[in-house]
């Protein structure tokens, strides 16, 4: 319960998965929460139950059948690269079956999925000058395939597995097919969707429901809104949200493909060589976990660093190239929006660069990248998006491609590894891809992917198009497997540091920063493990210090209140300052010290800390009465001038068993509308748990 999420094999995509089954039990546990909490105990903290908890927007509306709709930028990206749209570009997967079963079950089961995900019926075509589009047919038994074939060699089963890969047609019909194998008495299951449909998230989807099916088991309701919605709620957003100076400027750097004797051809019709190493199960644990305590870093970010170092070493000639980041590209910018198990093709990527300045270690590379990758908002969501807001923008980024070099972490396939699945992964045989694969769109010359299998990162560098460097290719594959196993060495044990990203408004510099680290938070007496955000003052409040270090007394509130106990009870003391503390954890300003002289700053900063102790006093009175002076009589506020927290609560019990309580608060962390609110969730917290948020 005390490991984090991420120690435990979790990220981003089994996030998700955490977010959509806390849903169906009506909690309420979004995938930021998710990644903000630091435990799993944590996350109760974040999580909140609804009684009446309604379906997402949009769900419950009929979604238009055979009603032409645009494409996803990921799909825009793909057809421009592509446009004829005939190559063959699928995503398979090859399971050997525990159990048998009948191509009767099989089909009934294919037919029930292809009806409830409308990707999967979905059909392409060209409108009136020469633009893709697509449309959601009515008619699903159109839409896949789904053959048995008995082979008394496993060498046919290549070929039946060509053939089904060879039925997908985007525009007149099969998107999905599968093919059910008995050899030698041992059943296997074959089953490929076109690219264009489907992703790797919707096949974690798929996989969980056609084996519920197939073993006789209900499917949860359907939760998450159509492709079709999501997409026009995208496109929505982005022309109301994005800077539309942002969406022609390029932040990567042009690719250098003539250093690799590659031509900028997006469909080179060149055969793929391939690259692999598996780190241990050991090495593995540390990069997923412990690793990622000292810099505050995920586990993709640790990968994607090692990657750029190791290039550094091998190519000193010339500088690491932008590094393409593929993501699932479903982080919502409303948490009211549940994608988590729409099927459809959601990817997005964004430019991952390390300035040469950063590059001095492997240390150095590991937190520039992390800066640079929290830079971009939505995990790289609204950068991909933005990309495609106009049909300008969709030539213009398209002229990028390919790049470089492309990233794809893919986490684990945890539901393939269960002891008691019906499902195991097997190698796909060669010779089954069909002919016209070779003429698919590629997206980069080196597409780097990395999956956690049975424990262990099995990674893979895959080029195609390249005629220069191929030793030194090997070179940088060995360097980077070598920086990967490096890093559990190199992280593991040391003090927690920070990088700018954790604090982009308080610092500019790393030196700014580490003095900070070093000896601000030294001389105020507080450990980097307590800190929970630091970042300058508004101008308000600069003017409201500005008059205070003229007059101390100046813009200090100091207010009176009675807590009235309900019908036959009394108050409890004790339970109010505990009420107190709940509110002081909800409130970040609340928790806040206002501190001067931070490096780099030329005002005054705000520390927030995690969760401090707030001042209170309780004592008993003889009088009737209690005014703003008589408590201050009992309580200087001079520690609100000395780096502690800009408020004191005073609960005094009179000696007619009445409570009064007197909170003295600086101005400059409270105006007359938050007193409000800071009453309201007292009295709640009084009476019950509060939420944290």
């Amino acid at each position: 319960m005390d490991d984090s999420f991420f120690r435990l094999g979790g990220d981003s995509i089994t996030a998700m998965q955490l977010s959509a089954s806390a849903r169906s039990h009506r909690i309420l546990l979004s995938t930021r929460d998710i990644f903000r909490a630091k435990t799993v105990a944590e996350l109760a903290r974040y999580a909140t139950s609804s009684k009446s908890l309604q379906l997402q927007l949009a769900r419950d509306v009929e979604e238009p059948a055979n009603t032409p709709f645009g494409l996803s930028p990921i799909q825009e990206l793909y057809l421009q690269l592509e446009p004829t749209g005939r190559a063959s570009f699928d995503q398979c997967f090859f399971l050997e079956l525990r159990t048998r079963v009948s191509l009767e079950s099989l089909c009934g089961a294919f037919r029930t999925l292809v009806q409830r995900h409308s990707m999967l019926r979905a059909r392409f075509s060209k409108a009136a000058g020469g633009r893709w589009q697509q449309h959601i047919s009515d008619d699903a038994d159109a839409s896949f395939a789904v053959q048995q074939v008995r082979l008394g060699d496993a060498s046919d089963v290549t070929q039946a597995l060509h053939q089904s890969r060879s039925r997908l047609d985007i525009e007149s019909g099969v998107v999905t097919s599968a093919v059910l194998c008995d050899v030698n008495h041992r059943q296997s299951l074959f089953m490929a969707a076109h690219h264009l449909v489907i992703d790797l998230v919707s096949w974690r989807v798929l996989l969980e429901e056609l084996e519920d099916l197939l073993l006789g088991r209900p499917l949860s309701p359907a939760s998450s809104i159509a492709f079709q919605t999501w997409r026009a709620l995208q496109a929505e957003y982005t022309a109301r949200a994005a800077d539309p100076g942002d969406v022609t400027q390029e932040t990567a750097e042009p690719s250098q493909l003539s250093y690799w004797g590659a031509t900028s051809n997006a469909t080179p019709h060149t055969s793929t060589t391939t690259e692999q190493f598996v780190l241990s199960r050991k090495t593995t644990a540390a990069l997923l976990g412990r690793c990622n305590e000292t810099l505050g870093t995920r586990p993709h970010e640790l990968m994607l660093a090692a990657l750029i170092y190791s290039f550094a070493a091998v190519f000193p000639d010339r500088s690491p190239p932008p590094v393409f980041n593929e993501t699932h590209g479903r982080e919502p910018w409303d948490d009211s929006i549940d994608i988590s198990r729409t099927v459809g093709w959601f990817t997005s990527m964004f430019p991952v660069q390390v300035s040469s300045e950063a590059r001095g270690s492997l240390l150095d590379v590991i937190r520039a990248t992390k800066d640079c990758m929290r830079s971009f908002k939505h995990n790289g969501r609204s950068y991909f998006a933005s990309r495609f807001a106009n049909e300008d923008a969709a030539r213009s980024f398209a002229s990028m491609f390919p790049v470089e070099v492309t990233f794809n972490y893919q986490g684990a396939y945890q539901q393939l590894e269960r002891d008691d699945s019906l499902f195991k992964t097997l190698p796909l045989p060669d010779g089954c891809e069909p002919a016209s694969a070779a003429e698919a769109a590629r997206l980069s010359l080196f597409a780097i992917s990395v999956v956690i299998v049975d424990g262990g990162a099995h990674v893979t560098v895959a080029h195609c198009g390249i005629t220069k460097r191929k030793t030194q290719v090997q070179d940088w594959v060995r360097q980077y497997e070598a920086a990967l196993m490096e890093m559990p060495g190199l992280l593991q044990g040391r003090s927690r540091q920070w990088t700018l990203s954790d604090f982009p408004l308080a610092f500019d510099s790393y030196r700014d920063l580490d003095r900070f680290q070093g000896d601000t938070l030294a001389e105020l007496g507080v450990q980097a493990d307590d800190v929970e955000d630091v970042y300058p003052c508004s101008p308000m409040q600069e003017g409201i210090l500005a008059s205070q270090s003229k007059d101390s007394e100046a813009y200090r509130t100091c207010f009176v209140f009675e807590a009235v106990p309900r019908q036959d009870t009394s108050i409890d003391c004790a339970q109010l300052q505990q009420a107190w503390k709940a509110v002081v954890r909800r409130h970040s300003l609340l928790r806040a010290l206002l501190v001067d002289n931070v490096p780099g700053s030329v005002g005054t900063t705000i520390v927030v800390l995690r969760d401090p102790q707030p001042s209170v006093s309780v004592f008993r009175a003889a009088d009737e009465v209690m005014t703003a002076e008589m408590f201050r009589a009992r309580y200087s506020p001079a520690g609100q001038q000395t780096g502690g927290l800009q408020h004191h609560l005073s609960i005094c019990q009179l000696g007619n068993e009445r409570v009064y309580l007197c909170l003295d608060i600086n101005h400059a962390i409270l105006d007359a509308h938050s007193r409000d609110i800071i009453l309201r969730d007292l009295q709640t917290a009084y009476g019950a748990d509060l939420d944290p948020h």
